[in-house]
C-alpha cells in the first residue's frame, strides 16, 4: 500500500469517526471526545483574567509533567538497565519533553493574550447571554 493511500485511509477514518460521534452526542465516547477541558469563564469575568487562569492551568500541567519526568529520570539510577529500553527512552526523553513544551507554549500564549487584552484591549466581560464562543 502506498504512502498516499495510507494517508487517504487515515483521513477517511478520522472524518467518519468525527461524523459518527457527532451523530450521537449523548453517548459517553462523544461526550469525552467533545467535552471542554480547562477553566470555564465566570459570569462578569474579564477576558484578561480568564486568559490568566488558562495560563495557570497550562503551567499546572507543566509542573505535573516535570514531576513525572524527574521520577522517570531518577528511576534510571535505581534500575540502570532501564536506560537501554526503547519504551523508556521514547517516553521519558521524547513524549514527556514534547508535552512539556506544548504546555509551556500554551501557558506563554495565554499570558501574552491576557497581557494584550489588558493593555491594548479589547477586554470585555463574559456574560452568560453571549451566544458566541469568543467574547
Amino acid at each position: 500500500m502506498s504512502f498516499y493511500t495510507k494517508i487517504a485511509l487515515f483521513y477517511i477514518f478520522i472524518y467518519t469517526s468525527v461524523r459518527l460521534l457527532s451523530r450521537f452526542p449523548k453517548s459517553l465516547i462523544s461526550r469525552l471526545a467533545f467535552s471542554r477541558y480547562g477553566p470555564l469563564p465566570k459570569f462578569g469575568e474579564l477576558k484578561s483574567h480568564y486568559l490568566l487562569r488558562w495560563s495557570l492551568y497550562a503551567l499546572s500541567w507543566l509542573m505535573q509533567l516535570l514531576v513525572i519526568f524527574a521520577c522517570g529520570y531518577s528511576a534510571k539510577y535505581w534500575y540502570p538497565m532501564l536506560q537501554y529500553e526503547n519504551w523508556y527512552l521514547g517516553f521519558w526523553f521524547f513524549a514527556l519533553p514534547l508535552l512539556g513544551m506544548v504546555a509551556l507554549l500554551g501557558a506563554l500564549l495565554a499570558a501574552i493574550m491576557a497581557l494584550k487584552a489588558k493593555t491594548t484591549g479589547p477586554n470585555p466581560t463574559y456574560s452568560e447571554y453571549d451566544d458566541s464562543e469568543s467574547f
